[in-house]
């Protein structure tokens, strides 16, 4: 559970573009980053998940792509989960303690 957020979207044919930011709370869990609560359910098939990309972070610039990169992979349970571009597959939420994110996104849906 984020310490705030908030986000839009835009929907055309079976193309959402989402944008917006999260804070994440002070925290000490080790469960892996997600962002969940997607307007719509993302496109169960590889091609079709999309992504997020960090366009600011309170948490440096290692987190941006430019650093070591950190950006949101969308996937079938319809969540973006983070992802690291130096290979780690997943990021936990006490790397991000206290911190905010702003995202922009996209992603298909069947419907």
């Amino acid at each position: 559970t984020v310490a705030a957020s908030e986000g839009k979207y835009t929907k055309v044919g079976r193309l959402v573009t989402v944008q917006g930011y999260a804070t994440w709370p002070t925290t000490s869990d080790t469960n892996d980053i997600e962002i969940s609560g997607l307007p719509f359910t993302i496109n169960n098939s590889e091609s079709g998940r999309g992504g997020a990309y960090i366009t600011y972070t309170t948490a440096g610039s290692s987190y941006l792509v430019d650093g070591d990169g950190l950006y949101f992979l969308g996937a079938k349970n319809n969540k973006f989960f983070a992802s690291a571009a130096d290979g780690n597959t997943s990021q936990n939420n006490n790397e991000v303690s206290a911190k905010q994110f702003y995202i922009n996104g996209q992603f298909y849906t069947d419907s």
